[in-house]
């Protein structure tokens, strides 16, 4: 009697809410692109002054992905008071140009790019929103021929009419914009990238340092612009300041590698001919480069 008396109670407090109120939230993934109190802050409305039986799972679950960085979530009791919330996050690939983030499947997520540490080399994708799967298959192909320099892509750009347009970077190479205009005739933009990486270094040696910019839409050549001697030297001492700041005890071979790359850029001279680097344009890609205006530089002209 005095058992059956006990559970009475148990089951008339249970559903006056009384007792079996939760009192813990658990939870498992990337704490630090999740913590826990940002967590507990976006899903307290949904559990206030619910018991363990009384909480609604589903709407738990919504609030925990309204968090910024979590991609999924899956939730569930533990007796006899607590939830537990298990967290996908978004690893980034890419920054797009309106301050969200491009997961690696081709998602576009709103998130503090500072709290992912994935995010301080990544790229950042310019052109219409439905275009970023596209641009996210371009770059990691584009990334796999620029590695061969070696640079990375920092910027990708898809126009309105298609044309691709790229920004390399590396330690000793300044930000450099490549043209490259459209698929065209059967030839994809992945063959006019594969030639600037071949040609790459034949058109540092012949203009004495980095082109301020280079364009490939031309069928039979490659336009380079003028090296920019003082942008050069200033980003190589950039470079080097952030070597020595980000290091304890920075590489004497860097900072001589950044020194001589400086000195070198400075002493070196023009060439008189660049025969490998005719701005010879083509018929099909006068579109492309109607806009561009002509100028000459340092070895033979560029259209730009």
């Amino acid at each position: 009697l005095t058992v059956l008396i006990l559970g009475a109670l148990v089951v008339r407090e249970a559903a006056d809410g009384r007792i079996f109120m939760l009192q813990r939230l658990e939870m498992t993934g990337d704490v630090q692109k999740v913590p826990l109190a940002r967590l507990k802050e976006a899903v307290e409305p949904a559990a206030a002054g619910k018991t363990f039986f009384t909480v609604d799972l589903k709407a738990v679950r919504d609030a925990a992905e309204t968090v910024p960085w979590v991609q999924y979530a899956a939730v569930r009791r533990v007796w006899p008071d607590a939830l537990m919330i298990d967290v996908t996050v978004y690893e980034a690939a890419a920054v797009y140009e309106d301050g969200r983030l491009v997961s690696g499947e081709c998602q576009l997520f709103s998130a503090n790019p500072d709290e992912g540490s994935e995010t301080a080399g990544a790229p950042t994708f310019r052109g219409e929103a439905q275009a970023v799967p596209e641009m996210l298959r371009r770059w990691r192909r584009f990334s796999g021929l620029t590695e061969h320099i070696p640079a990375k892509i920092t910027e990708l750009e898809l126009s309105d009419r298609g044309s691709w347009t790229l920004t390399i970077e590396s330690p000793t190479i300044p930000p450099t914009k490549i043209e490259l205009g459209r698929d065209a005739n059967g030839a994809a933009v992945e063959e006019r990238l594969r030639q600037v990486v071949e040609a790459y270094p034949r058109i540092v040696e012949i203009m004495g340092g980095p082109p301020a910019s280079l364009d490939a839409r031309y069928r039979r050549a490659i336009a380079a612009g003028k090296v920019n001697r003082e942008q050069v030297a200033k980003y190589l001492a950039s470079v080097q300041a952030v070597s020595a700041q980000s290091s304890a005890r920075p590489s004497l071979g860097d900072a001589d590698g950044a020194a001589d790359a400086a000195a070198e850029a400075e002493a070196s001279s023009s060439k008189d001919s660049v025969d490998d680097i005719e701005a010879a344009s083509a018929a099909d890609d006068a579109a492309d480069a109607a806009s561009s205006e002509s100028h000459e530089t340092e070895g033979g002209a560029a259209a730009r």
